[in-house]
């Protein structure tokens, strides 16, 4: 597996991915709410790094970095607990020097275990998305000595 720098020429295949992957972890919302289009929305200006194994995308992580903030993670349904999203993380935060954020859906139990079990922690600021429900804000700590892998 190889953890690289998304091109232009990855856009229609990550789109693919990125509502397959919605679909999948937002299970609870209709499917129909979720569009292809919404990653091209979502992600532009963002860094993205996917994790390609075998020709195929295994996961994918975007990054608004003037805020260093963690927009999007997916990792695909039969590549979960690989470590791929441990990588993606770490990658995208390589070189971040102060408190990273992102919002996760209170009701993606699954991604909440695995951001804790990576020590971020919950903030005061929460809302509610109206096509996923209520959301956390969640920051992982700037500490120099502290690596995600």
């Amino acid at each position: 597996m190889i953890i690289r720098v998304a091109t232009d020429s990855d856009q229609a295949v990550l789109a693919d991915f990125f509502l397959h992957q919605r679909r999948d972890c937002f299970h609870w919302v209709d499917a129909t709410l979720f569009t292809r289009d919404e990653w091209f929305e979502q992600t532009q200006g963002e860094q993205v790094w996917l994790a390609e194994r075998a020709g195929r995308i295994a996961g994918v992580v975007s990054l608004w970095q003037p805020d260093w903030f963690i927009h999007h993670l997916y990792v695909a349904a039969d590549s979960r607990g690989e470590g791929i999203g441990r990588r993606l993380l770490a990658t995208a935060l390589a070189e971040c020097q102060q408190s990273a954020s992102l919002k996760v859906a209170q009701f993606n139990t699954t991604a909440l275990g695995f951001y804790y079990r990576l020590g971020w922690q919950n903030t005061a600021e929460q809302g509610v998305c109206p096509i996923t429900g209520p959301w956390l804000r969640l920051e992982l700590p700037f500490s120099p000595n502290v690596q995600i892998e």
